[in-house]
């Protein structure tokens, strides 16, 4: 709801209405994706919770600053490992304000692959799973 209301603010042209909906569901599905695919780690990882919560605290905050402002490694690594930038500039940048479809094409493109990632992850991740509760534990 906040986007409608932003692009009421500025006076956003009707079209821009239409392509905030797919735009919303596409960085959404790639920031749930990203984190259960940290977070699915945790199966692994001894102590993953952190790393999870490291990579959502990273995830927000790089969200908060243009790409300009980080040097190519960085962007680099938001762009792939962490692909923080697909979810917010890219959209801004080549939905609405530049519109190129290749971007469009390629944020599809990266959102498929994570949400298979995550898929792949946490289901593999179930059958490692052990909990603490059973009354006999596997060995």
């Amino acid at each position: 709801v906040y986007a409608f209301v932003v692009l009421a603010i500025i006076n956003a042209p009707w079209y821009w209405y239409l392509i905030m909906i797919p735009a919303m569901i596409l960085a959404g599905l790639l920031y749930v994706s990203v984190y259960v695919t940290f977070v699915s780690m945790c199966f692994y990882i001894k102590r993953g919770e952190s790393v999870a919560k490291s990579v959502e605290g990273t995830m927000n905050k790089a969200a908060n600053y243009p790409p300009a402002i980080y040097n190519t490694i960085v962007k680099g690594l938001f762009f792939t490992l962490i692909p923080t930038f697909f979810y917010t500039f890219i959209p801004a940048q080549y939905f609405f304000l530049t519109p190129n479809i290749w971007w469009i094409l390629g944020t599809v493109a990266v959102t498929v692959i994570w949400v298979i990632l995550a898929f792949v992850t946490f289901n593999l991740g179930l059958r490692k799973y052990n909990s603490g509760n059973l009354m006999g534990g596997r060995l």
